[in-house]
């Protein structure tokens, strides 16, 4: 968690109980070292960024994942937890996106958290887009919500939105 800093208020979030804070370079730098000590470099292949919300930051998410190249090369996976491309994309711009580019030796992968179709705004749309152009697998997690989502229909509607959003960016086969 380098923050706890978050574009949203939900309701059901236990974190807004919990004091702000960022995470300083020195810290970070501690967790990259201790995510690829001898301690931990065998068994440690993966690694969840959440918060708050990781893609608020970025100028400390893109140092953290420098910081993790350098002295984790064990870590293969990065799993970031975001709420941004629904609840605020016009804050996901090129310094977010440029954390995804050129680092080989990391796939990433995102789970946002959508609860509602309705959710899917064109810009929302755009950015889920770019990242799957940037090789970003996307995912989603749901808070069911009583006479809103609660039922079959409103999930299989939510699910084929996130699949045809993919299916319109990935090449089609001939």
């Amino acid at each position: 968690e380098p923050t706890m800093i978050c574009a949203a208020r939900c309701r059901y979030c236990l974190r807004a109980m919990y004091d702000i804070f960022t995470l300083k370079e020195s810290e970070l730098k501690e967790i990259a070292k201790f995510c690829g000590s001898t301690k931990m470099k065998d068994d440690l292949r993966e690694v969840l960024i959440t918060g708050g919300d990781p893609l608020l930051i970025p100028q400390k998410l893109n140092l953290l994942m420098g910081l993790l190249l350098e002295h984790a090369p064990n870590i293969k996976i990065v799993r970031i937890g975001t709420r941004l491309m629904t609840q605020d994309p016009d804050r996901i711009d090129n310094n977010v996106f440029e954390i995804f580019r050129n680092k080989a030796n990391i796939h990433f992968e995102i789970g946002t958290q959508i609860n509602h179709p309705v959710e899917f705004f064109p810009e929302s749309i755009e950015r889920f887009k770019t990242f799957i152009k940037l090789g970003v697998k996307l995912y989603s997690q749901n808070i069911l919500l009583k006479n809103i989502n609660d039922n079959i229909g409103c999930l299989i509607k939510l699910y084929d939105l996130m699949r045809k959003i993919e299916d319109l960016t990935l090449p089609q086969a001939d």
